[in-house]
């Protein structure tokens, strides 16, 4: 029993390291994306839109900018999406945790019921050789 409880727990602890590998590169990629939307944000800030000579220098700006906000829009919807990733990630490693701290007190309890019956048993082997002593006296 004991064996097997220290199997699981060693698998959830590896189940974890993993959990923990694949959050922090996720955190990475919404620092990217962050930086991205930054980024473009900036890009979009820096037009000026007064001086245009054509009317198709105008619509190219236009068109360019468009693109950008696109692009801004998706890279938010991305960006939630990673959020809520980040989020059950973080809860499937609470629950590891919470999953591996009950095997170890479960261990615990095991270990401390093992413990009372050896000592029981010795107890008992104990007041067996003293009522012998006595009963052949």
């Amino acid at each position: 029993m004991k064996k097997t409880l220290e199997k699981y727990k060693s698998l959830e602890e590896r189940n974890l390291s993993l959990l923990k590998k694949e959050l922090q590169e996720l955190q990475q990629e919404i620092e990217d994306v962050e930086y991205q939307i930054k980024a473009l944000n900036e890009n979009l800030l820096s037009f000026d839109y007064r001086n245009f000579q054509y009317i198709s220098d105008f619509h190219l700006t236009n068109s360019y900018i468009n693109n950008l906000r696109n692009q801004i829009k998706e890279l938010n919807n991305k960006l939630r999406r990673l959020y809520k990733k980040e989020e059950n990630l973080k809860s499937k490693i609470v629950e590891l945790n919470a999953k591996i701290k009950a095997v170890e007190k479960y261990m615990e309890k095991l270990e401390k019921e093992k413990s009372k019956e050896i000592l029981k048993k010795e107890v008992a082997i104990i007041d067996e050789i003293f009522s012998r002593k006595f009963n052949d006296n």
